[in-house]
């Protein structure tokens, strides 16, 4: 089969790790011997227009092979994209994108629209003149509710209406788009991650006793106040932990403050954007992730730790709920720093040959050949009814 990846957003310059997963989903098919292109429109806000950022991106198309994908970008701006008339202009961006690939590379047999809104509202129009269906997977939790605009929702029915098949990455996911869509079939499709690179035998020579790590963007929706709130209580019983935090965002300065604030900023360490490489040798040196999210609709980070070898604790906030369970992973409430400080300290003194082992049978449920063989039959299926 030859594939067209759509993604809603992706990895640029500015943004180097922004759907990551995106390009999984796509090494898994390739991995199974099929043709794989990325079709992007790559936007900037309209508040970083500069001179030169207008040299570097002004609607040009860009065809490069990267990180072992065939992909078109066309770079431009984001016109208002939450509004109802942004929204159709960036479909038209994404359309652009599109046709510009299947000029230079072919028309494919199946387009991948990864999340709906943006780049799903170029599929319909793409299907009328290719005639080449496409499958939706959902990824993110904007999914426009029965109280949005009729033109919103409007726009997200003609995606869902359109495609030979809609699918999403969590359980919580497919439940939501199923209330909010009125589709009777929703699939699961979840993400997947390189199962062998997260694989570290060394790892349990090395690993510390008492390192805690987390991975996120620091932005509210990550929950990382309550993270730091409940290492202050986990150090009452284990005086000698430490607190790794990986990521970026708004939220550094303020998490900072509430750092000093009790005290930690001894015991608690701030390691920004790092690559995965970096981030393995991490995990090498901690024993236990933990995902404090408020609101997460799949959660890659604690998936790839479990394969590392880490046992993991996450709040109940969507995704995680599918792979986190004991003896590997402990599940804890929203916005409850005490829940999680008893559930980091049992972790951290558990069996960890058992943890280990349970970790790692469930991160193999999520290896890019599962999920490709899964991907794989809705494709086929959906280019034998189109």
């Amino acid at each position: 089969m030859h594939i067209l990846v759509l993604p809603s957003w992706y990895a640029n310059s500015l943004q180097p790790t922004s759907g990551t997963f995106f390009r999984h989903h796509a090494y898994s098919l390739m991995e199974l011997g099929h043709t794989v292109g990325i079709a992007n429109y790559e936007s900037r806000v309209l508040r970083s227009l500069s001179p030169k950022a207008l040299g570097e991106n002004h609607f040009q198309v860009v065809d490069n092979f990267e990180h072992g994908i065939q992909t078109v970008r066309l770079k431009g701006w984001n016109p208002l994209s939450r509004t109802t008339t942004g929204a159709k202009i960036l479909g038209r961006m994404y359309e652009r994108a599109a046709r510009a690939y299947i000029h230079r590379h072919g028309k494919p047999d199946v387009i991948h629209v990864q999340s709906g809104m943006w780049s799903g509202l170029a599929a319909p129009r793409l299907l009328d003149e290719f005639r080449t269906p496409f499958v939706l997977t959902e990824h993110s939790n904007f999914v426009p509710a029965v109280s949005e605009s009729q033109a919103r929702n409007g726009l997200y029915r003609a995606i869902t209406q359109r495609a030979a098949a809609v699918t999403a990455v969590s359980t919580v996911l497919v439940d939501e788009i199923r209330d909010k869509s009125g589709l009777s079939e929703v699939l699961l499709t979840p993400n997947c991650i390189d199962l062998e690179f997260w694989l570290d035998e060394k790892s349990t020579e090395t690993q510390s006793a008492q390192r805690f790590i987390t991975v996120a963007h620091l932005i509210s929706l990550k929950g990382i106040d309550v993270l730091v709130h409940a290492f202050k209580l986990v150090r009452e019983t284990l005086p000698d932990a430490s607190l790794a935090i990986v990521g970026v965002g708004v939220e550094r300065s303020n998490l900072e403050r509430i750092v000093s604030t009790q005290s930690l900023t001894e015991d608690v360490a701030f390691l920004g954007e790092i690559g995965h490489e970096q981030l393995r040798t991490e995990y090498s040196k901690s024993a236990c992730y933990v995902c404090s999210s408020r609101v997460e609709t799949f959660g890659v980070a604690p998936l790839e730790a479990l394969a590392a070898g880490l046992p993991v604790v996450s709040t109940k906030c969507g995704g995680p709920e599918d792979f986190v369970s004991a003896p590997s992973g402990v599940l804890v409430p929203v916005d409850n720093p005490e829940a999680m400080a008893q559930a980091m300290v049992y972790q951290i003194r558990g069996d960890r040959q058992s943890q280990r082992s349970h970790g790692f049978q469930t991160a193999s449920r999520y290896s890019h050949r599962e999920v490709g063989l899964l991907l794989e039959g809705i494709f086929k299926k959906a280019i034998s009814q189109a």
